[in-house]
């Protein structure tokens, strides 16, 4: 192989290695967009699952989550009321995603 080709070739893994590392590492005051799509995650992985059977008025997606981010904060974090029942614990990864969101979202309703 041409030493072209094998620079390219580690530049490449070099690149993806800091995209992977970034994505697991993600600041306090990463993008907005972000946060929000981790939170997403978390919040159909972990609230949605039960809220479809018991409260189907409060699923999350996309276009609400922003207006009940407040509520989460008290139920989760405040009152630490959910997720309910002892099968459905919050990975603390989870969170912190979560975390991470809620003062992001705090933020932007602020300014």
């Amino acid at each position: 192989m041409s030493t072209n080709f094998q620079a390219f070739k580690w530049l490449i893994i070099f690149l993806l290695l800091a995209k992977a590392s970034q994505a697991q590492s993600l600041p306090e005051d990463g993008p907005y967009p972000l946060l929000k799509d981790e939170a997403l995650v978390v919040l159909k992985n972990n609230c949605n699952t039960c809220h479809k059977r018991m409260n189907p008025s409060k699923l999350f997606t996309e276009e609400n989550m922003e207006e009940f981010a407040p509520l989460i904060h008290e139920q989760v974090f405040v009152k630490k009321r959910m997720p309910l029942g002892f099968w459905n614990k919050l990975e603390e990864e989870d969170a912190e995603k979560l975390r991470r969101w809620i003062k992001a979202n705090a933020k932007r309703k602020a300014s």
